[in-house]
């Protein structure tokens, strides 16, 4: 089965192919998500990390078994590698406004189901967790500007690779 399939205006992201997922809502947070995303790329590219490759790309997640019943479709900060082992995954930041409200998340994806070595598993986790933590820089210096308290964003990710 395909994880992406390619269609002239769109990513679609099955959701099958996600390994690990974070999201948070902003409360008040509305019109902030071009913040989010120009606030992530930049931070990203601050880390310094080789060999990666940034766009914006309209997303869409999918169900495989439910191929005409679109889930979401959103702009998102797309971010991926382009050496192994991390070539085989992608990350996609976004953000929406919910009414007065702000939802953010990002998603990683891996394009074959393969079994990593201890040290790819390393690496990866490793990739993940700087970009992760940068990304959460970026929603702190938001709720910041919103007088809201940070502690109460949501930080913790779901998945089978660890990103802590």
């Amino acid at each position: 089965m395909a994880i992406f399939e390619s269609h002239p205006d769109r990513t679609v992201v099955f959701t099958d192919s996600i390994v690990n997922s974070w999201d948070t809502v902003v409360p008040e947070g509305a019109g902030h998500g071009e913040e989010f995303l120009g606030g992530v790329e930049q931070a990203i590219k601050e880390l310094g990390v080789p060999y990666l490759v940034m766009d914006r790309v309209e997303a869409e997640t999918l169900r495989p078994d439910e191929r005409a019943k679109r889930l979401h479709v959103r702009v998102a900060l797309h971010v991926r590698a382009t050496e192994p082992p991390l070539n085989k995954f992608e990350m996609y930041f976004s953000a929406a406004d919910f009414a007065k409200h702000l939802i953010l998340s990002r998603i990683v994806t891996e394009r074959l189901n393969d079994k990593h070595s201890p040290y790819e598993r390393e690496a990866v986790s490793a990739y993940f967790s700087l970009m992760h933590s940068a990304m959460l820089g970026v929603v702190k210096k938001i709720t910041d500007e919103l007088s809201q308290d940070f502690s109460k964003i949501n930080a913790e990710t779901k998945g089978t690779i660890d990103i802590v």
